[in-house]
């Protein structure tokens, strides 16, 4: 996969170019495309084939004069375009390629019919694909939609953005993308995932009739009638009603689901008379969230990703559990005036936590409640995850339905939030993710885990499990002794095959100065010499394949081993019912996530800590430590902590993933030491969205459920808020502000997306002085203050 390094800036610093490329002149343009169409429509074969030819000869295929195929990967992922002799391509100069503006993402919009590719993209952690560079770019989606409607349309593969996993355990981090739209097309997989797309779509823009598609061109709807047209003829698709369903409409499809013959057909059959109607979406009024009161970001960070025509595209930062929209539709058109009729669908999220309220007898405006959603599988039972919710907006005119339109919510997943059975507010947990416990050596974990009791309790081992457990050991450090003598005997393989090199070197260069000499003064003398030197040289380079042989057997033997310890890792056991490296792992897990663990185990655990060395002895307190500072925990002498739960009697998703992260550097300093590493994997979220925080927020409220402010716990010991975000400087007896402060939320500078710094917070340039009445409180004073002390 080439990899983009993709431009790492704050959403309020974004930049992409709408300028339009040059055009040709038009007269040349005209006289380019009339030579085009005096070839063949298309050379492939096959029912398609047939069919373009069929139509071309008709008079009722437009076929490909004036189409473009852009490239933007320096042909690494290239579309073979023999098959259509009537398409150009879009050609750049020496100094364009030099400045990269054939390179990567589109940034200008080409003034013909374009389509194109660029099976490019960064790690997901620096940037992630082209697709993601867009979407959480604020200008991104105003030029996306710049592209749709002026008949440009890319295809981009998803690299690793979109697969199964989180924070990249498993290969994965789920579902990266902050809303989804109709502009281009994202596909599953790396490079050359784009090609079944790239392959259609040609055939398809060149099997438009003439007159269907010079009208499509002219008023900008060639793109979404295509849109249209591809995600209602994908093969998953069981019949025509799953067009309006999140099965049509997914953040990225699957390249064996293109049908070019249904995609062709369904082009033809569009006439001027039906041409698909346009949705056009307008937010007319919704909640809205305060940044430093309801969220805490940099100043230019909103709930607003994005309002275009086709996509309202929302970030979930407020505190708030609901989100109130009123979305009109009546901007929506059909070039022939033909009556439409509006649809909205919950594409993806949760239907019991979505109410879609039609506001007027057309249904063409519509109020919108959605509640928040947490990350969770994009559909029951699959193993994608995340953190969107779509809801999907079409027109049908009769004969067809439009592209959809989208209204999106993201919510961020590097926070967790706990909410009451009313909805209101108890915590925002920042810096959420997952304890993980590393396993670097499974034979000497095997042997561990068997031969300590504090092992198996914690563990939960029965004595058949540990006795498999003791087999494996045994059987892995066979295979360590074999795999050592095997590397060894192929370092020795090495040293020989570059000696034998080496020799290899030297007569060739003895062999080379003899020849010059004899060339320059023949003789019987020198003659001889070389005759000599090349008998030489072809003996050291038999032996240099046979070193070269040898080589390749050690190495042979090195991964014949190998594989015969992953296969022990990894096979089914009798006695544990599974391999056992997913057995331990599995085990470590369960351990680190029993909330119980160190009450059950706390004498034992205890004791150990007490003789472990000191290194260890203060990782294990600086997480303790850590869990008091949130308030996870009341701390007590040594393990003898009390937890403090939010809500009596259960611990939310942040206090048990915080637990976890204890627990599991419990496992690796004391119970397990050497033999287990402990990792807390931050919840992964695009940099250009959100800046890290290093704090918790528990929310506070009154008798009546009034919001009183919040208690922040950023581990040096909890400061107060007031309901309005203000630092609480003073309070009166009875607990309330009687004094307090602005807060300003800015980027730690100079600010470094690999490093991640957390975000700065700083003291605001007022003081508010409040008095009661009874216990209504009211501003008593606001006063102006100089620096930040």
């Amino acid at each position: 996969m080439i990899r983009l390094l993709a431009v790492l800036i704050l959403a309020n610093a974004a930049f992409l170019a709408f300028a339009h490329a040059a055009a040709p002149p038009e007269l040349e343009r005209l006289k380019v495309e009339a030579e085009l169409r005096k070839k063949p429509i298309a050379t492939a074969g096959g029912e398609v084939g047939d069919l373009l030819r069929t139509w071309w000869k008709e008079g009722t295929a437009a076929g490909n004069a004036g189409d473009f195929y852009d490239n933007r990967d320096r042909a690494h992922s290239d579309l073979d375009t023999s098959p259509h002799p009537q398409l150009q391509r879009v050609k750049y100069s020496p100094e364009e390629m030099k400045r990269r503006l054939d390179w990567a993402l589109a940034n200008t919009t080409q003034p013909f019919v374009v389509f194109g590719n660029s099976s490019t993209s960064a790690p997901p952690t620096q940037g992630g694909s082209n697709v993601r560079s867009y979407y959480c770019n604020p200008r991104g989606l105003p030029f996306l939609y710049r592209h749709y409607t002026h008949n440009n349309v890319y295809v981009y593969p998803e690299h690793r953005d979109h697969d199964p996993g989180h924070n990249g355990e498993g290969d994965g981090y789920g579902d990266l993308y902050p809303t989804n739209t109709p502009y281009l097309i994202t596909s599953q997989g790396s490079s050359g995932s784009d090609q079944p797309f790239m392959r259609a779509l040609p055939l398809t823009l060149a099997a438009f009739r003439p007159e269907v598609k010079r009208k499509l061109v002219e008023s900008g709807l060639l793109v979404p009638t295509v849109q249209m047209i591809f995600r209602s003829s994908n093969k998953h698709l069981g019949n025509p009603k799953e067009y309006l369903t999140g099965k049509a409409h997914p953040t990225v499809f699957e390249g064996s689901w293109v049908d070019p013959l249904k995609m062709v057909r369904a082009a033809h059959d569009v006439r001027l008379g039906t041409i698909p109607p346009m949705v056009q979406l307008e937010a007319i009024e919704e909640t809205q969230q305060a940044n430093g009161r309801d969220y805490f970001e940099p100043a230019g960070l909103g709930e607003k990703l994005a309002d275009t025509p086709a996509v309202i595209a929302r970030i979930w930062r407020g505190k708030d559990y609901q989100r109130r929209l009123i979305v009109s539709a009546e901007g929506s058109y059909d070039l022939n005036k033909r009556p439409l009729t509006y649809h909205w669908v919950v594409l993806r999220g949760d239907e019991k936590k979505i109410e879609i309220v039609p506001r007027n007898k057309a249904g063409s405006v519509a109020e919108i409640v959605v509640s928040y959603h947490p990350r969770r599988p994009i559909a029951p039972g699959s193993a994608m995850e995340s953190n969107r919710v779509d809801l999907g907006v079409f027109v049908h005119n009769g004969a067809h339905y439009s592209a959809p339109g989208f209204l999106t919510f993201f919510s961020l997943d590097s926070e967790a939030r706990t909410y009451d059975a009313k909805g209101r507010i108890l915590e925002v947990g920042h810096g959420m993710g997952e304890a993980t416990l590393a396993v670097p050596d499974l034979g000497a974990l095997c042997a561990r885990v068997t031969g300590e009791k504090l092992c198996w309790r914690v563990l939960g081992l029965t004595k058949a499990q540990s006795a498999a457990l003791a087999k494996v050991g045994e059987e892995d450090r066979e295979l360590a002794r074999d795999l050592a003598k095997a590397r060894l005997a192929r370092a020795k393989s090495e040293q020989a095959h570059r000696q034998a090199l080496q020799k290899a070197q030297t007569a060739e260069k003895a062999l080379a100065g003899a020849r010059k000499e004899h060339d320059a003064k023949p003789a019987p003398a020198t003659k001889a010499r070389v005759a000599e030197l090349e008998q030489a040289l072809i003996d050291v380079r038999v032996g240099a394949t046979a070193a070269s042989l040898a080589l390749n057997v050690a190495d042979k033997e090195v991964r014949a081993r190998q594989e015969a310890r992953a296969r022990l890792h990894t096979g089914k056991r009798p006695g544990l019912d599974a391999a056992p490296r997913p057995f331990l792992e599995g085990r470590l897990r369960a351990a680190a996530n029993n909330p119980n663990l160190s009450k059950d185990h706390r004498g034992d655990l205890t004791t150990q800590l007490k003789d472990a060395p000191a290194p260890r002895r203060a990782a294990v307190r600086g997480a303790l430590a850590r869990l008091g500072g949130l308030g996870v925990v009341k701390a007590g002498a040594g393990l003898a902590f009390e937890l403090t739960p939010l809500q009596a009697g259960r611990l939310s998703a942040y206090e048990k993933a915080e637990l976890a992260r204890f627990h599991a550097t419990l496992l690796a300093e004391v119970v397990l030491p050497g033999s287990v590493e402990a990792r807390f994997l931050d919840n992964f979220v695009d940099q250009r969205l959100t800046v890290p925080k290093a704090w918790r927020d528990v929310y506070r409220y009154d008798a009546a459920g009034k919001l009183l402010g919040w208690a922040r716990h950023d581990g040096k010991g909890p400061t107060d808020f007031t309901a309005d975000g203000l630092l609480v400087l003073e309070k009166d007896r009875a607990g309330r502000p009687i004094r307090a402060r602005t807060v300003r939320y800015a980027l730690p500078l100079p600010y470094n997306l690999a490093v991640r710094k957390p975000l700065k917070q700083e003291l605001g340039d007022e003081l508010v002085a409040y008095e009661y009445d009874g216990d209504k409180a009211r501003v008593k004073s606001r006063t102006k203050v100089e620096g930040r002390k």
